[in-house]
Order: C-alpha cells, then structure tokens, then sequence
C-alpha cells in the first residue's frame, strides 16, 4: 500500500512538483484507481483495494494517497535508504528468504 501511495505521488512530492494535481498527470496510473478513467489492461486496482480493506474503495483510495506518506516512510527515506527493501521484519525475512535465495 505505501508503495502505490508513493509511486502515484511522485508527481507532487518531486522537488519541483510536475503538477498540482494527481488527476493532471498523464503518465500516472491514480486517476484509474479512483475512477476518473477506465484502468488500462494491464492495470488491477482491485488488488490494491483489497489491501486497503474499505468499503468505500475508490474514494477510500484517494484519501489514503492524498494523505500522504506515513511517518515510518518519511523516516525511512530520510537515512537515504531508497534502494533498500521497505516493510517490516516479517516482509523483509520473506524477500531474502523467497527471492533472494
């Protein structure tokens, strides 16, 4: 979920915002997930929304991104760890374990 927050966000959290809006940004993917366009293909917002877990999940959607990053992710990045694998233990045990072999 942080991570689909931080990707659609990108647009607006850049030092130089690209645009003021989320919706104004033709190359991102979040008008899709909070129904201002049809989703393309490719595209499968009910994934995410089945890890957001609202009942309302488009408009939900919306209101988890515009609120921004959380407090774990804003320190995370802070320490410059933008390579580095993000979650808590039990996610990062998982990665090593299953896909870093």
């Amino acid at each position: 979920m942080q991570l689909s927050r931080y990707i659609h966000r990108n647009p607006i959290e850049t030092t130089i915002p690209m645009v003021e809006r989320l919706k104004d940004y033709l190359w991102s993917s979040s008008p899709a997930f909070v129904g201002l366009r049809e989703p393309e293909d490719y595209l499968v917002p009910a994934l995410t929304y089945q890890l957001l877990k609202q009942p309302n999940p488009l408009e939900d959607y919306r209101h988890y991104v515009m609120r921004g990053v959380d407090e774990q992710t804003k320190r995370f990045r802070a320490k410059g760890n933008m390579g580095r694998i993000f979650g808590d233990e039990t996610f990062k045990r998982w990665v090593f374990d299953e896909l870093m072999p």
